[in-house]
């Protein structure tokens, strides 16, 4: 679960059948904003899916980040804390 997390997390997130083939979009940002990566682009079918987010591959300091997940018109925002 993303927090804290050292070097690497595993972020989990559902699509709901009604949004069964829709688009799906995480982007990771630091607390100012600005993206470090789009992890997830794509459509996805329904069900649980996780991806890994690896902070220390994007040679990230200690700090708060953010992942903003958008599944149709649902958008959700949770924050991840990065412990080196």
């Amino acid at each position: 679960f993303p927090n804290p997390f050292n070097y690497s997390t595993q972020i989990r997130y559902y699509v709901p059948k009604e949004l069964n083939g829709e688009s799906v979009s995480m982007k990771v940002t630091d607390s100012l904003g600005k993206e470090i990566v789009t992890l997830v682009n794509e459509p996805k079918s329904e069900g649980f899916h996780q991806i890994e987010f690896d902070a220390h591959f994007y040679k990230l300091t200690s700090g708060n980040y953010f992942y903003q997940i958008q599944v149709g018109d649902h958008v959700d925002s949770k924050k991840m804390n990065y412990m080196k």
